[in-house]
């Protein structure tokens, strides 16, 4: 009936058969009797569940519960020493996604320090057209200075464990904070998160390490890695206010009864606002107001590859001292292994806060992947399916000099369908100095 009224060309026979069985199929499977069957398969409980992890859903009722393992949480710093972590998930959706719930509680615990430390945190998203989205969330965190945390638990346990090189610097967050966000336009994006936040400092609780060598354990301070008797920050408490508009210039989209499917579009940049002010300290030097940008885009270039760059920019207003927490930090690398993917949002070689700074400042990260327009045409290599990717970076601050990274690798490194490592060797050059390096990782291949 639908089609008959729609189309001027009736159906055929073979069609009107293929619509029904279709239907069919669309009730069949979204009955309980089917749904239960498919998730008797998925909630079966296994030998390695306990150390993994375990989740049981009810998709006739549209809700999962999950626990995390015991493995995925067990880490290795100095402050806690071995500490273990895991956490309860509980989520909810409508029909096609349109509106999601999620509720999670996440627990960890130091042996070293002995300490134990609960987040909740409580979502909703309302619909999949402007996708608004309130989040609330409360608890006690051990939490690295630089907020995006650039040192993953699993690279610094290893790290830590086998070299003695401790390089996650962290203090002690509670906290409680609402964020909401929502798409107002079409290509314009809002966040805004208002919270208050009580924070103290950690010292090294522990020694240990597994293989002895002559390297001696830095402080838990990244202003003075050897004091280990004074902190990087005091006692002290604080409300952030963030808000941040991402601009999406000429942004594509498919619109369907179930929500807004918004396109990549590589013919235009994303334009990134930022305002982020600390304020009612208990200390009032510790307020204080930061203002950013940030232009980033990834360009295909057909035959000849894809081009991708990110350039940022801040400044400060403060009165006095601020907390080195607030600090603007870079996401540095000192372990010779990235595993975020994300190229174009930190440094290969840079010490993770020898430029931190409460003043003004400029980054800037290209990168072009050539894919096989290079080594493509190599007899030999092209069989390996390789791709050759460069790229530069380049970091100023008010009370550093410049410093830059150059860069020239390989992407799609693997056999078979398995292609997602990448290798690349960095040069760095700062204050006359420079130093060259292999780091391994993982490509997105953008």
């Amino acid at each position: 009936l639908f089609w008959s009224g729609m189309r001027p060309v009736p159906l055929t026979d073979v069609e009107k058969e293929d619509y029904v069985k279709k239907d069919s199929l669309q009730v069949i499977r979204k009955s309980k009797k089917y749904l239960d069957s498919v998730d008797a398969m998925g909630n079966q409980f296994g030998l390695f569940d306990p150390l993994l992890g375990y989740s049981y859903t009810n998709s006739y009722k549209k809700w999962r519960i999950s626990v995390g393992g015991l493995l995925r949480g067990t880490n290795f710093n100095t402050v806690q020493g071995f500490n273990f972590g895991t956490a309860i998930n509980y989520s909810s959706w409508t029909e096609d996604y349109e509106s999601l719930f999620n509720i999670n509680l996440s627990a960890n615990y130091g042996i070293a320090g002995d300490q134990f430390r609960v987040v909740g945190q409580v979502a909703k998203r309302f619909n999949r057209t402007n996708r608004r989205t309130l989040i609330l969330r409360a608890g006690r965190e051990l939490k690295q200075f630089n907020g995006t945390e650039p040192i993953s638990p699993l690279v610094n346990s290893i790290a830590t464990l086998f070299w003695k090189r401790n390089y996650l610097k962290a203090y002690d967050l509670t906290s409680a904070r609402i964020n909401y966000q929502e798409e107002v336009v079409n290509g314009i994006q809002l966040y805004g998160q208002l919270g208050y936040e009580k924070r103290a400092p950690l010292f090294n609780n522990t020694d240990y390490v597994l293989i002895k060598n002559d390297v001696d354990y830095t402080s838990n301070n990244p202003l003075a890695p050897q004091d280990f008797g004074n902190a990087a920050i005091m006692d002290h408490d604080i409300a952030k206010l963030g808000l941040t508009a991402s601009i999406h210039f000429d942004q594509k989209y498919m619109s369907y009864p179930s929500g807004k499917f918004n396109m990549e579009n590589s013919k235009y940049p994303r334009l990134d606002l930022n305002y982020e002010q600390g304020f009612a300290a208990d200390r009032g030097a510790l307020n204080y107001a930061q203002f950013s940008a940030g232009l980033s885009q990834e360009i295909d270039l057909g035959n000849t590859g894809s081009f991708g760059y990110n350039f940022k920019t801040g400044t400060f207003v403060h009165s006095g001292a601020i907390s080195f927490v607030d600090y603007q930090h870079f996401n540095g690398n000192q372990t010779r292994v990235n595993l975020s993917g994300d190229r174009l949002n930190g440094f290969d070689l840079m010490p993770y806060y020898a430029f931190s700074t409460n003043k003004n400042y400029a980054e800037a990260h290209i990168e072009h992947n050539f894919k096989g327009f290079v080594l493509g045409k190599i007899p030999g290599l092209r069989a390996l399916n390789f791709n050759l990717v460069a790229g530069a970076k380049a970091l100023l601050t008010q009370t550093n000099r410049p410093y830059q990274e150059v860069s020239v690798g390989l992407d799609n490194v693997g056999f078979g369908k398995f292609r997602f490592l990448r290798i690349d060797y960095v040069r760095s050059f700062y204050a006359g100095q420079n130093e060259g390096a292999f780091v391994f990782g993982v490509g997105i291949g953008f």
